[in-house]
């Protein structure tokens, strides 16, 4: 039983030391690699491998080359120490449509789960970069205002208070135009209704009156004889 245990441990620790973790395998360069895992590669006369773990931990590994299966990846079972076999993913990227050679897994991003984690995280970590912040802008408080010496600065962002604030003048300034223009077009009317029988009433009473106020002139034709 013991003689089990010491093998399964020697097994084990010879299994991670064929595994250099890496950040990258689509995109590693050859002065990634350290001299190290050329030198084992090539004591063993295997080939390097760039794979993941089973929990998706990049690392380079020297193994020989075996033909993977459609649809496929080869993957480093950290367990045994060996190189074993998944099911490609698409949701990460191209998969393999026909046999290939494992070395050649780097041409799948399906493979590489860790990768797109780590491209989707940096693309959203550039986009919100990229988008600047919205500033907004600063009142200082009554304390702040008169050079209070007090710890409380008294800054509050306030753009929200700000648009509702600019929104509900907006609304009264229209309210207040909409209703002097009513209240003008109502005055005209009025004046223009009233105005009417007012200069009527005065034309009427004019001819009624018209001689009647007058003083009294005889004819002097008529009164000569």
């Amino acid at each position: 039983m013991h003689y089990v245990v010491i093998m399964l441990f020697i097994r084990w620790t010879s299994g991670q030391n064929n595994f250099f973790n890496v950040l990258s395998c689509t995109d590693i360069k050859l002065r990634d690699i350290p001299e190290e895992v050329f030198e084992k590669c090539k004591e063993s006369d295997m080939v390097i491998h760039c794979l993941p773990d089973e929990n998706d931990n990049l690392g380079l590994s020297c193994f020989s080359v075996t033909w993977i299966e459609p649809g496929r990846c080869p993957y480093y079972n950290s367990y045994q120490g060996n190189m074993d076999e998944k099911e490609c993913d698409p949701r990460y990227g191209l998969c393999s449509s026909g046999l290939y050679k494992s070395p050649s897994s780097l041409r799948y991003k399906g493979c590489y789960a860790r990768e797109y984690d780590t491209i989707t995280k940096a693309a959203t970590t550039t986009e919100m970069e990229t988008i600047p912040p919205l500033k907004c802008p600063m009142i200082d408080t009554v304390a702040n205002r008169t050079n209070n010496t007090s710890s409380e600065i008294g800054e509050e962002c306030t753009c929200a208070t700000e648009i509702a604030v600019a929104v509900i003048l907006t609304l009264f300034i229209l309210g207040c135009c909409i209703g002097v223009g009513v209240a003008v077009i109502f005055y005209r009317k009025l004046r223009k209704k009233y105005g009417h029988n007012s200069n009527d009433i005065q034309m009427k009473s004019h001819s009624d009156d018209n001689g009647k106020n007058q003083p009294f002139l005889p004819d002097a034709n008529n009164t000569a004889g």
